[in-house]
């Protein structure tokens, strides 16, 4: 038990440590020729969607952060839960209904990020292009591979955490029950 306790606290700090990552990439990235031309992070290599990042209104880079706000909000709330499971490794409650509860919670939180993940590369080259004049707009639909596994083994973990979850809740019914 040691160990678990040992390993659950490196991992908490470690994702408490990370939680300011994503929100100062998602800063950097819409700021992309706000304040100079030269920003340190290219998130967009030379193309269409570079220069029009660089000519991009402010409601639409707006409008793009809100997107993009989302998926960064879903990562942060897992990893909140993440470090709330590692404290309750910590503790010593490895099978509780607690634990099982916060691990159906990132489940959904995990299927949510997968399912959304190919709908806001759609809004975002329809946001970043949505200001170019006609003939030089972009609306890119489609799903990948890696898109179509992801939702296969997050929907796979989502169904087992809730086989386990409710295994476990009919377990503490049996056990009141005389």
């Amino acid at each position: 038990m040691t160990n678990i306790a040992r390993y659950a606290r490196c991992i908490e700090r470690i994702s408490l440590f990370l939680l300011p990552v994503p929100v100062l990439l998602l800063v950097f990235k819409w700021t992309y020729g706000v304040f100079n031309s030269n920003n340190p992070l290219h998130c967009f290599p030379d193309s269409d969607i570079s220069f029009s990042m660089r000519t991009m209104p402010l409601v639409a880079r707006i409008a793009g952060v809100c997107v993009d706000s989302l998926s960064v909000i879903i990562f942060l709330a897992g990893m909140y839960y993440i470090a709330r499971i590692m404290r309750l490794f910590q503790q010593g409650e490895t099978f509780s209904l607690a634990t099982i509860s916060l691990f159906k919670t990132i489940s959904k939180l995990a299927l949510a990020n997968a399912i959304y993940s190919p709908l806001s590369v759609t809004l975002l080259t329809l946001i970043a292009t949505l200001h170019n004049p006609s003939g030089q707009r972009y609306l890119v639909t489609g799903i990948s591979g890696v898109d179509i596994v992801n939702i296969f083994l997050v929907g796979f973990f989502f169904i087992i955490t809730s086989v386990m979850h409710e295994g476990y809740r009919l377990k503490i019914e049996q056990d009141l029950t005389v």
